[in-house]
């Protein structure tokens, strides 16, 4: 059977109409970018992007907070001074957090950050704490990937168990390996971090197992972050992405996304995603008619509309080679 694809208009349409339903009508925000990093803050206005420029030296900030305001408000309060000194330190995290926690108080307040600084024309290093990711394509092959700091990461859990922290599991959406014109999503277990299990009202319990803010909880600052260093010559075309996670939680794990062309791009992309059709491939658990009568094996797949975005952020930059 032959595929049949729709026209961008009338993709347009029923995206326009499908994401004005999922936000109540409520006012559009506008799109905002920078020379490498594109913004739609459509949830709960918590995502933050800075980037700079100037002859070898690119830095990207993407940022995903999470509980109140306070985190991602004290980052947009920051001059492009301080964070451009911030990113040009050897652990950028370590004077970013530990200024933070003198400055605000971050107890119920948090957020997931990556920082990408391009050194020279062979050279880029990538510092991060939490769900942001980052993927680095060379040649239009995928080459390195961020890991996730969350239970479902082996060292992260050790680390965590370690320090005497508790694991609980629940039921979250999961992104399954098809790629197709529709995504394949689910359901299955994740884990949560009570990161004080002394707290037994559960306040201190997260997703992430490693953030800024929430008073220093998930790390001392500048400890436990994640780094990479990736050379490069000139003859490579190099591309670097970074985003939250409402770009990659509806970006399937081997997609390849070599071909974007800038940040607008993903952006818009992702919220295409959220709010299109999806593949909902029904869980072990799931309870309807169908699953009840379905043989052993069986795989009950049901065409369902998306959900209401998140807040989107990315940066993608692109050093062609030369």
């Amino acid at each position: 059977m032959n595929a049949t694809y729709s026209t961008s208009a009338e993709i347009k349409t029923d995206f326009e109409i499908r994401l004005n339903n999922f936000r109540k009508f409520r006012p559009l925000p506008e799109l905002e970018t920078g020379t490498f990093s594109c913004l739609w803050q459509l949830d709960k206005q918590q995502d933050f992007v800075w980037d700079y420029s100037n002859n070898d030296t690119i830095i990207s900030i993407v940022a995903d907070g999470h509980g109140t305001n306070s985190v991602v408000n004290y980052l947009r309060s920051l001059s492009d001074d301080y964070l451009y000194e911030v990113c040009m330190l050897a652990n950028p995290f370590e004077k970013l957090e530990c200024d933070m926690e003198k400055s605000i108080n971050t107890s119920d307040s948090g957020a997931c950050i990556s920082i990408v600084r391009i050194n020279s024309s062979s050279n880029l290093e990538i510092f991060w704490i939490g769900d942001t990711m980052t993927q680095v394509y060379k040649n239009g092959t995928k080459i390195a990937q961020t890991e996730l700091h969350t239970g479902e990461n082996p060292s992260e859990y050790k680390r965590k168990t370690k320090e005497g922290a508790l694991f609980t599991s629940e039921m979250g959406i999961t992104r399954l390996p098809q790629i197709t014109n529709n995504p394949h999503m689910s359901m299955k277990k994740i884990l949560r971090c009570n990161h004080n299990p002394s707290d037994y009202m559960g306040t201190e319990c997260l997703q992430i197992t490693r953030c800024a803010g929430h008073s220093a909880l998930t790390s001392k600052p500048g400890e436990n972050y994640g780094y990479k260093s990736i050379d490069f010559t000139e003859s490579d075309n190099i591309k670097i992405i970074t985003a939250s996670d409402g770009v990659w939680d509806v970006i399937h794990e081997d997609e390849n996304m070599s071909t974007i062309e800038d940040a607008i791009e993903l952006v818009t992309f992702a919220a295409q995603r959220w709010c299109g059709d999806w593949n909902y491939v029904h869980h072990a658990e799931h309870k309807c008619k169908r699953c009840k009568c379905k043989k052993s094996n069986e795989q009950i797949i049901s065409i369902q509309e998306g959900i209401p975005p998140d807040d989107i952020s990315a940066s993608v930059i692109t050093l062609p080679k030369k």
